[in-house]
């Protein structure tokens, strides 16, 4: 009976040891959780960030090459003569002023060009 006692406790004191090491690798694994999430955090927001950047940058600079391809465009038709051209004025901002200038500029210019052809014009 004694052996019985004996082979009881040892299986008793092995299903012990074996809770205790669960426990113990769940409380590592939850503490190493802890250690790391909040870099695993950090990282993820600025990969985040970054994509955000990267998205805004892209559209921002695709919208300013606009405005300024279509400003260089009138510019290129008034350089040929055509003072009637006007640049497209897309937007509020630095560009889109100057565009406004632009055209305001080719408008005064036709109406001098007007003035001269009448002034050359023999009576």
């Amino acid at each position: 009976m004694s052996q019985q006692y004996g082979i009881e406790a040892s299986e008793s004191v092995e299903s012990l040891k074996a809770a205790v090491d669960r426990r113990s690798n769940d409380l590592f694994d939850q503490l190493y959780a802890m250690r790391y999430r909040p870099i695993l955090d950090a990282v993820g927001l600025t990969v985040a960030f970054i994509a955000f950047a990267l998205i805004t940058g892209f559209f921002f600079t695709r919208q300013l090459g606009r405005s300024i391809e279509s400003l260089v465009n009138a510019a290129r038709e008034v350089s040929r003569g055509n003072l009637e051209s006007e640049a497209p004025i897309l937007s509020g901002d630095e560009i889109g002023t100057l565009a406004q200038a632009f055209n305001s500029m080719t408008r005064r210019a036709e109406a001098d060009h007007g003035i001269q052809d009448i002034r050359a014009t023999p009576c």
